[in-house]
């Protein structure tokens, strides 16, 4: 059902600035931004690390009509905007508050010759807009998205499939409390990568902070596809009979993982490779199917894996059940 009712209007600029400055110092010709279809003129470099591309949080400021918060005591850069949404990114740190919410980008926020940088796509998400990258043009595509305007007959079913997202994904980007819906009203539409990510996993927060704890603290130094299947195993014992039917349960069970026997376990901070480890691993990816275990050959003389099967020997591990 539509009601009519008066809504305050809610705007958000049109318009991006990227001003970037490059960890490598590479040349600016090597990348091309479009905002909207218009390519932008660079006037310094942009940092790329470990794959990632990053920008100065201070481009929201004017650009995209919001205020930004450095707060020193804590490491942290809040922004507001003026459509109502509000973000917190903690410095080395790939988990970021939104609207309340914690999230985890692929890449923790960085400082680089001063100031505060973000992944480029997970920033212009949350503000909004889609983001587009071509890895062999270098060619990044960024497209603001307005806010949608309520118009009569239309229903959450209606606007969800109008922007190809699922009807939850709407609801929890707008924190709608039911399908009613107000004529003018507006709503945001655009659904950043991070939430999509923790709403079809349907996992809670501190089951993908524990499990990419887990990971970083047994496989951190390991190659990715370790990092996976140590998760794997993680996931695999969740899901059998043997052992608890929880990831907590899994983790904290009694002499299973010695970094949580030493108490290591309670100051890991997860990487960023770790958490997107773990979210690649709840969203389904198997390495080792059916490994219940893992141990180092070269370290462990345990008897207890000489009858089990190996799935797979990964780095400096070995994959058994």
């Amino acid at each position: 059902m539509i009601f009519i009712r008066k809504l305050k209007a809610v705007t958000i600029s049109l318009f991006l600035f990227f001003t970037v400055m490059s960890v490598s110092f590479a040349s600016q010709s090597n990348y091309l931004i479009k905002i909207n279809s218009q390519e932008m003129n660079l006037s310094k470099p942009i940092v790329e690390k470990e794959s990632r591309i990053y920008v100065p949080i201070r481009i929201v400021v004017d650009e995209f009509g919001a205020t930004v918060e450095w707060k020193k005591d804590t490491n942290e850069a809040i922004i507001q905007m003026n459509s109502g949404d509000h973000m917190t990114f903690r410095l080395n740190d790939v988990s970021v508050l939104f609207n309340g919410e914690k999230y985890y980008m692929d890449a923790p926020t960085i400082i680089e010759n001063g100031q505060v940088y973000i992944p480029v796509r997970h920033l212009t998400e949350l503000l909004h807009a889609n983001f587009q990258y071509d890895v062999e043009t270098k060619q990044m595509n960024v497209s603001t998205i307005p806010l949608h305007t309520i118009m009569p007959g239309e229903t959450v079913q209606s606007i969800s499939e109008q922007y190809g997202i699922t009807v939850e994904q709407l609801k929890v980007r707008n924190n709608l409390q039911s399908d009613e819906l107000f004529i003018n009203d507006q709503l945001k539409v655009v659904i950043p990568s991070i939430m999509q990510s923790k709403l079809a996993q349907n996992f809670t927060e501190e089951e993908i902070e524990l499990l990419a704890k887990i990971i970083s603290a047994e496989a951190g130094y390991e190659p990715y596809e370790g990092q996976i299947a140590v998760g794997n195993v993680i996931l695999n014992r969740v899901n059998d009979s043997r052992f608890p039917n929880t990831i907590k349960g899994v983790i904290y069970a009694n002499n299973q993982f010695t970094p949580v026997k030493t108490g290591k376990f309670e100051t890991i901070q997860p990487t960023a490779q770790s958490v997107k480890a773990a979210q690649e691993v709840l969203a389904g990816k198997n390495v080792v199917e059916g490994a219940l275990y893992f141990f180092n050959p070269a370290v462990s003389k345990s008897s207890f894996f000489n009858n089990k099967e190996v799935v797979k020997e990964i780095g400096g591990h070995r994959f058994v059940k």
